[in-house]
């Protein structure tokens, strides 16, 4: 952050300052906003680059292929739709495993 060098003396100073700063609100809120809506559209290639960095451009045709399918929108929505299916399955073998290894008896009290 910047120090403001002039102090404000009067109400048109102080008007002038409460403008600036709505200006910049506003400058600083788009910027997130565009940023917001580049992550929504670029997360699942995100994801799966940060997840298995050896498919990257590096990896030669695997990787060429993967990053083709990854450009399809319908594509990357349904292997989103995939993993949230299989972490929700898995999380409920989890919690069955937990239940049977660990089972807590309720003494109805």
């Amino acid at each position: 952050m910047t120090k403001q060098t002039n102090t404000i003396t009067d109400l048109q100073t102080l008007d002038q300052e409460i403008l600036r700063l709505r200006l910049r609100a506003k400058e600083l809120e788009v910027k997130i906003d565009d940023s917001l809506d580049y992550l929504q559209d670029h997360y699942s290639t995100m994801a799966m680059k940060s997840v298995l960095p050896f498919f990257s451009q590096k990896s030669g045709f695997a990787g060429s292929i993967l990053q083709i399918f990854l450009q399809n929108d319908r594509i990357r929505d349904n292997l989103g739709k995939l993993a949230v299916f299989l972490l929700d399955k898995f999380s409920d073998g989890l919690e069955y495993l937990t239940n049977k290894l660990s089972p807590q008896k309720e003494d109805g009290v």
